[in-house]
């Protein structure tokens, strides 16, 4: 069996918790898992000797998968196929082509992912996802989401691998970026959604007393390198001190499509000095804050 013989397809599922086949083929870099977390208890017990004499048991099957996927367009003003569904699964509610935090749990989705490892199939399913949207300049994979995933585990079954053709687009590259709408140089950005997911537990539920998996909270972090300017310029550390407010705005494109990250209110929550190849910067911490309901975070594809 052969490692590089390993695909994965993904669909969001109609009802929270119970599986659905993997349609979408998504194109995943690193890709570890679905592995099971379930837990191990062993059962010493007394008795006539020392060791075990009795078998442990194991807990709920619970799982885990993890990787990073392009974050492209469709060619049509359209988020990816693959990226739309992770995103609903990373607790962003999709209208039309603009992604947004929601707190209504009417909103969420869960996903089912199915693995093939040269003919064995793994999958998960009731899961959702902590999300973390990366860029690096120069790099060529361009922008990523790069996923944590917790679901149900399912039994492991041989299956030959299926057809598998995942999309093929562009790399997005960052074409602008500001902070209260003033362009500033950067080298690499990090917003990480910080979800909370956690099992949503149901002693009636058909896989062992766990329904699916949520997300009951989440605190939106962004990290950047700014270069590092004089006081009158951008006064970093007294922005910080003052609990001043910015708007954060990120843009990229594969000439094509267009994706335009907006952080409405982002709070400096850290700004220590750092080095880069010589030049001074500035090691931007932010907690993206909501400015008019659920839009902390906005994702939208034109």
């Amino acid at each position: 069996m052969l490692t590089r013989k390993r695909v994965a397809k993904v669909a969001l599922e109609n009802t929270m918790g119970t599986k659905v086949a993997g349609t979408q083929a998504v194109n995943i870099y690193d890709m570890d898992g679905p592995v099971s977390t379930a837990e191990y208890l062993r059962r010493a017990g007394t008795g006539l000797y020392t060791g075990n004499t009795v078998t442990g048991v194991h807990g709920a099957e619970t799982g885990r998968a993890s990787g990073r996927i392009p974050l492209i367009g469709t060619g049509s003003s359209g988020m990816g196929l693959a990226a739309l569904i992770f995103l609903q699964a990373g607790w962003l509610v999709k209208s039309s082509e603009t992604y947004q935090v929601s707190s209504n749990a009417a909103n969420w989705k869960a996903l089912s992912f199915d693995a093939w490892l040269d003919g064995k199939k793994k999958s998960l399913f009731g899961a959702m996802c902590n999300l973390v949207l990366n860029w690096e300049r120069g790099r060529p994979e361009g922008a990523m989401l790069d996923f944590e995933l917790q679901g149900i585990f399912s039994s492991v079954t041989d299956e030959a691998l299926p057809a598998f053709s995942p999309e093929d687009r562009p790399p997005m590259r960052m074409t602008a970026f500001t902070i209260n709408s003033v362009a500033k140089k950067i080298h690499s950005l990090s917003l990480d959604m910080q979800s909370e997911v956690v099992p949503r537990s149901d002693p009636n539920a058909t896989q062992d007393e766990t329904l699916q998996y949520i997300i009951t909270d989440n605190s939106p972090q962004i990290t950047i390198d700014p270069e590092d300017e004089l006081v009158a310029s951008y006064d970093f550390d007294g922005i910080r001190q003052g609990r001043t407010e910015h708007a954060i705005v990120a843009t990229f494109s594969d000439g094509t499509d267009t994706v335009t990250v907006t952080l409405p209110k982002v709070q400096l929550t850290e700004c220590p000095e750092g080095e880069r190849e010589g030049l001074s910067t500035i090691q931007y911490v932010g907690q993206c804050n909501h400015s008019s309901g659920d839009d902390a975070v906005q994702i939208a594809v034109t």
